[in-house]
């Protein structure tokens, strides 16, 4: 008998296409697991092949009895490893006693710098509007009206 495939929540694809561009990883190839039962208190973990251009996401059993805020930064944290991943990997290398140089560890150190400054700059100038806005969706949270906005600034 086939085995009936897991499927996401439409709210949860949405957010994940959102990240994808704000991450700039929408051209990798996007692979999701259900694990059966929990692991170490893991709600969700993200595998990064920059190689190849794939993530696979683990969603824990856990992680659908979150809030969705719960889930919200659950994803956003497994996406902010994409950028944090080469790092890592670095270590987990020099730890194995492969060498790694000062300039490796330079290099991706500055990628990733690069990687956080153009997030910060497409979220500070509305480049990102749309991920914006899917976060909002995503929380079900409602726009800020214009009068309170102006009523706040008034104070």
């Amino acid at each position: 008998m086939k085995k009936k495939s897991k499927k996401l929540p439409p709210h949860i694809v949405k957010l994940y296409r959102k990240l994808s561009a704000l991450f700039d990883v929408r051209a990798y190839q996007w692979y999701c697991n259900f694990p059966n039962k929990d692991e170490d208190n893991v709600a969700l973990q993200i595998d990064v092949d920059e190689q190849y251009q794939r993530l696979t996401i683990k969603y824990f059993p856990t992680f659908f009895t979150h809030t969705r805020d719960e889930q919200r930064a659950f994803l956003l944290h497994e996406f902010c490893h994409i950028i944090t991943h080469p790092l890592v990997d670095l270590l987990y290398s020099f730890k194995a006693g492969h060498l790694v140089t000062p300039q490796q560890v330079k290099a991706e150190s500055e990628r990733a710098t690069s990687r956080v400054a153009n997030i910060i700059h497409g979220l500070l100038t509305d480049e990102y509007s749309n991920s914006k806005k899917a976060y909002r969706v995503y929380l079900q949270l409602p726009k800020r009206s214009k009068t309170k906005l102006a009523k706040s600034k008034g104070k």
